[in-house]
């Protein structure tokens, strides 16, 4: 990616920011425990899990951002398709309807995917237009 692109997401992400403003502002270090979540669904029908805002592994990208909530992201596009210089929200937004061999990672911060109460960090990688994991951080 380069700086304008990188400029691009950064400009991207500010509008989401505003409805994050309760959310606490500390990155996690490298101690944080991680965990990888990775489980087969029991079929393609994820409205409920939409509804309940919980990302599930083999929703399509569409589906996982609307479950998610606001997001930040790093896209490393599959240049045989978009070439050296590549629109990173082009790049998100052909993922439902032409999924390609880019790799596309969301972080997202909700209380919803794990239950709790307070709000947890995770991230959502996407391949293929579909997700494939999903690790708490």
């Amino acid at each position: 990616m380069n700086i304008k692109n990188t400029l691009l997401a950064i400009i991207g992400f500010i509008p989401f920011l505003s409805g994050c403003s309760n959310l606490p502002l500390e990155v996690p270090n490298q101690n944080s425990e991680v965990v990888e979540v990775r489980a087969e669904p029991a079929n393609d029908n994820f409205e409920a899990s939409v509804a309940r805002g919980v990302v599930e592994i083999g929703m399509d990208i569409e589906q996982a951002i609307t479950a998610g909530g606001s997001f930040s992201f790093v896209v490393s596009a599959d240049e045989s398709v978009w070439g050296e210089d590549a629109n990173p929200y082009r790049v998100i937004g052909a993922q439902k309807s032409n999924p390609d061999n880019s790799r596309i990672k969301f972080t997202f911060h909700n209380s919803r995917q794990f239950g709790e109460e307070k709000s947890v960090s995770f991230q959502v990688e996407i391949k293929l237009g579909k997700v494939v994991s999903i690790t708490r951080l």
